[in-house]
């Protein structure tokens, strides 16, 4: 009768980029006419070794009504990481991946779980006066060249196989070509990059 619903993560971290502070996100919906108590689990597992952190929270939640939590270092000390396996960019370094799992139990029982897989990276930038874009990712400065602020919204998506575009818009090829070597193949995109118009 409870659904987790639309589990989310982000990360903060300051140089010399060697820990990380997650902030996860999420919804348990209730949908029974009767009010709920149960326990909640959250794992976060490295995708390509063992290493598994696990927390846990018991919530009770009303009758057909939903309840939105929300977990930090704070909260739950567990979500500081010392040493994170840092995303990367296409030829910079390894794209490390985490899957963050929400599941609720009720009586023992599984009434639902969700999963999501996130990066921990930071990802910073600064248009100076100029056509380039500079991004620094986890400190690290890439320069790219960018679109005029005449040109529509176009962003790289990375649950498509290219470019989303609007109608009658311009890409500047450049631009296409810098991204797409930046992000890689489509199983290591993990990072969007958007320029809007002006006009």
């Amino acid at each position: 009768p409870v659904v987790v619903k639309d589990p989310f993560v982000t990360s903060e971290m300051n140089p010399p980029y060697t820990s990380a502070d997650l902030h996860i996100a999420t919804t348990l919906e209730n949908r029974s006419a009767q009010p709920v108590t149960g326990m909640l689990t959250g794992t976060i597992q490295w995708q390509n070794g063992k290493e598994t952190v696990t927390f846990r929270k018991s919530v009770g939640i009303g009758a057909t009504s939903q309840q939105d939590l929300v977990f930090d270092k704070d909260s739950t000390p567990e979500l500081h990481f010392l040493h994170p396996r840092l995303w990367w960019p296409n030829g910079y370094g390894p794209q490390n991946l985490y899957t963050l799992t929400i599941q609720f139990d009720i009586g023992g029982k599984e009434s639902s779980t969700e999963s999501r897989q996130f990066g921990i990276r930071k990802i910073e930038y600064q248009v100076a006066d100029s056509e380039n874009l500079t991004l620094a990712i986890n400190g690290v400065k890439v320069m790219t060249p960018i679109a005029s602020p005449t040109h529509h919204v176009h962003q790289w998506n990375r649950y498509s196989t290219g470019w989303i575009t609007p109608p009658n818009s311009r890409l500047v090829t450049p631009h296409v070509a810098f991204t797409r070597q930046l992000i890689g193949p489509p199983r290591s995109r993990n990072l969007m990059i958007s320029r809007a118009s002006t006009s």
